[in-house]
């Protein structure tokens, strides 16, 4: 099976639509001249995927190390506060 390259963009016609959020539809994707479809390709919007994993990794580590995972919660706690009370004294010093 021979693919041809695609072509180069040249009228507004040619650009495909895009959806509300900026992605453009997967029906329309084009990879060498073959749709989504074709592929099987799926487009994925990168923060949700990035957002999911985030969470299955923090729910895995919970689960399997409950122990560790509040120490690991009591220590960002800390350094919160300490960089808290860096920020004030800061500011307190630049108005004294």
């Amino acid at each position: 099976m021979r693919y041809a390259l695609p072509q180069p963009l040249t009228q507004a016609r040619d650009i495909p639509p895009v959806c509300e959020r900026g992605a453009v539809q997967s029906e329309q994707l084009d990879v060498f001249g073959l749709s989504a479809q074709q592929t099987g390709l799926i487009v994925v919007n990168a923060k949700k995927l990035a957002v999911f994993a985030g969470v299955a990794l923090v729910l895995f580590f919970v689960i399997a190390q409950p122990g560790q995972a509040a120490g690991l919660v009591n220590n960002i706690i800390g350094f919160l506060r300490s960089a808290a009370e860096s920020v004030i004294s800061f500011v307190s010093g630049v108005f004294a």
